[in-house]
């Protein structure tokens, strides 16, 4: 379940004409993400789209406009929004021309829970390429937002001390040198000059996110913990 945090703070579309099963799987979705956006059909959809979401699910057979008209339409607006379809029937020529678009999976009604829990396992693992959890199950670093989340709770951060976490995440366990911070930070090999501001950053820092981060090396840097 994890994995599955960094779902939370993820916009989800799920389109389904059938009420039941619509009310049913939102139930599901309602478990992993805390913003879920429905619609009943094509048209709603796509007027929909205008917003962005990471993830979209379609049921493949919609009035108005299927599923894969849908997809063609969210992957114009966005490329990096993960896609996937559900089904009451497989055609191999439908499953082809959904890959096509990047669609992450294709799966068949009646939707297992299981099923579902494992497409969005892979939906997780790919946002988890831009996105670390650190220092804990709950404190996520957003990389594309440049954003720190602890659970629905935004932290956060000027942009020096963004800059200093992603050395921080790059260098795991590992030494970070004064003079790499000050250039990174400072765009400056003095690193005398600067040091009380890194330390008073650092210090900002660890009361933000309730986490002692690094450690000092006297005279060298500081060791990643």
């Amino acid at each position: 379940m994890d994995n599955l945090l960094i779902l939370k703070n993820k916009k989800v579309l799920y389109v389904e004409d059938d009420e039941v099963i619509r009310q049913s799987i939102a139930k599901v979705l309602n478990i992993f993400f805390d913003d879920i956006t429905l619609a009943i059909d094509g048209e709603e959809a796509i007027n929909l789209l205008e917003n962005r979401f990471d993830v979209v699910i379609l049921d493949l057979n919609l009035p108005k406009y299927n599923g894969l008209e849908i997809a063609k339409c969210v992957r114009e607006k966005n490329n990096e929004t993960l896609i996937f379809l559900i089904s009451s029937y497989q055609e191999t020529q439908n499953l082809r021309d959904a890959m096509r678009l990047g669609a992450i999976d294709y799966l068949p009604k009646p939707l297992r829970f299981d099923d579902l829990k494992n497409v969005l396992n892979e939906c997780a693992n790919k946002f988890s390429k831009n996105e670390l959890k650190i220092f804990g199950g709950n404190l996520i670093y957003d990389k594309r937002l440049k954003s720190v989340f602890r659970g629905e709770e935004e932290i956060k951060l000027t942009k020096n001390e963004i800059i200093f976490l992603e050395l921080v995440l790059s260098n795991q366990r590992q030494l970070i040198y004064y003079d790499i911070i000050t250039q990174e930070l400072f765009q400056s090999q003095n690193s005398d000059a600067n040091l009380a501001s890194i330390k008073n950053m650092i210090l900002r820092m660890r009361k933000k996110l309730d986490t002692p981060l690094v450690e000092s090396v006297s005279g060298v840097g500081y060791r990643v913990l």
